[in-house]
């Protein structure tokens, strides 16, 4: 009876976890604000928006991540064409992306390479879009070291460190 109440919990435990590691970001629009929430498990996508007819109704959006390796971190933002989902590792660096628009739409692909260090403690992630494409901040939360990868220019895809180390 003790091994079978262990088992329950066990499975509790992990379906709570399972559904506790969702990333959020939000983008303002011309009509008013984006939310977007990725579940960090799977790669799945949600919207809901702040403006029209169904607006404060979550909504599935794309694929989950073909490459279920557990920790993802997220980040979204807004283009021309449409919003660019992005989501990165969190012990490997390894980027995906995702659009809604285009050919493409609703499915992630992996861009660039990993990380050049391991982190104790793992890595945060942002991005930024510029004039040229996109720009990929990541920090390692043990040493406050900085690193960048571009989608343009002569090393697109390489990870490169940034500055030094945060000194305790």
């Amino acid at each position: 009876m003790r091994s079978a109440t262990v088992i329950v919990l066990f499975l509790i435990q992990a379906k709570v976890f399972a559904q506790s590691n969702l990333q959020f970001a939000a983008n303002e629009r011309e009509n008013g604000t984006a939310l977007f929430a990725m579940d960090g498990n799977t790669g799945q996508v949600y919207f809901m928006l702040d403006y029209g007819e169904s607006a404060g109704m979550w909504k599935p959006y794309g694929s989950g991540i073909a490459d279920l390796n557990w920790g993802y971190l997220f980040a979204a933002t807004e283009r021309d064409s449409g919003t660019a989902f992005f989501a990165m590792h969190q012990s490997s660096g390894q980027v995906y992306y995702m659009l809604d628009y285009g050919d493409y739409a609703g499915a992630w692909k992996s861009y660039g390479g990993t990380l050049p260090v391991k982190s104790k403690t793992g890595f945060t992630f942002d991005v930024n879009e510029r004039k040229d494409g996109t720009a990929f901040f990541s920090l390692d939360k043990t040493t406050g070291q900085a690193y960048y990868m571009l989608d343009y220019g002569e090393d697109a895809g390489i990870w490169k460190p940034f500055g030094g180390t945060i000194t305790k």
